[in-house]
């Protein structure tokens, strides 16, 4: 099977919620060195730091020098979650997922 039908088999074994192929580079960057079954467990834990942004929305660290107000944490050993709180609407922007050495801090600017 080529490495790109894994990758998308990969991502069907999964019931795929909202943005869930937005998450598809990092599986096939990860899956080609470690692994499919590596790669899912990452993206999930990946996802699983987003979702707790909704309990937890001011964890990570304050980079407001890179963009006003944005935040950066770590998740699934090499992956970078920057984001974005409004306290007064109650919600949180993801204004990127980078993974493995990805320039977030360039990427972060270029969205903002």
């Amino acid at each position: 099977m080529s490495k790109s039908k894994q990758a998308d088999s990969a991502l069907s074994d999964h019931k795929p919620s909202r943005g869930y192929k937005r998450f598809a580079g990092i599986l096939r960057f990860v899956g080609d060195y470690a692994g499919y079954p590596v790669a899912r467990s990452k993206v999930v834990e990946i996802k699983q730091s987003i979702t707790n942004l909704k309990n937890y929305p001011h964890i990570g660290t304050v980079r407001g020098e890179i963009v006003s107000g944005l935040r950066a944490l770590p998740s699934a050993e090499k992956a970078v979650i920057c984001f974005t709180v409004n306290d007064e609407t109650h919600t949180v922007k993801i204004v990127c997922v980078t993974y493995a050495g990805q320039d977030w801090q360039k990427i972060a600017k270029a969205r903002e």
